[in-house]
């Protein structure tokens, strides 16, 4: 047994694992759908208990994380200034000619304290940046739907959190 053919335990005496690299490769490799639907539904049954420990750690470790975010921000400013660019060079290629940019920057700037704009249809899925494209959702839930459609996020979720342009700047 070499460590060319196994991989390192230090677990067991003879110090390599009772599996060849390949075999373990492919063994990840068919568990990995398992482990991967076994997760989601963890995380269906247990996501308010996640979400509370997950909390409960932020509040513990703010400094610690607050540190931790400026350094991992200095150390790969470049990745950051790119994926801004390539954000506004996505909403500036979305956005189609018919748009009213005055009533877009006026939805920004009315923006409610805790939310953010939402692209209902995201960017990246297609979605335009267009005044009938955007909402307001709260922070935390327009993170947590990312780039997901409406119909993947839940729709009576997501009726639920969004606050409309429409009813604020009327």
């Amino acid at each position: 047994m070499t460590s060319e053919f196994f991989y390192p335990n230090k677990k067991i005496k003879c110090g390599f694992g009772g599996k060849c690299k390949s075999c373990h490769q492919q063994y990840r490799q068919q568990s990995k759908a398992q482990k991967s639907e076994y997760d989601k539904k963890y995380r269906e049954q247990h996501g308010t208990k996640l979400n509370s420990y997950r909390n409960q750690y932020y509040k513990d470790n703010k400094q610690k994380l607050n540190a931790y975010r400026k350094k991992h921000y200095e150390q790969n400013k470049s990745d950051y200034i790119a994926n801004s660019a390539k954000r506004k060079a996505d909403k500036r290629n979305q956005t189609p000619d018919f748009a009213n940019l005055e009533l877009i920057a006026r939805i920004y700037r009315f923006c409610p304290e805790g939310y953010h704009v939402e692209h209902m249809v995201p960017l990246k899925r297609g979605g335009f940046h267009h005044e009938s494209n955007l909402c307001y959702l709260p922070s935390a839930i327009n993170m947590e739907k990312s780039t997901k459609t409406i119909g993947e996020f839940g729709e009576d979720r997501f009726n639920k959190h969004a606050l409309y342009w429409q009813d604020i700047l009327a």
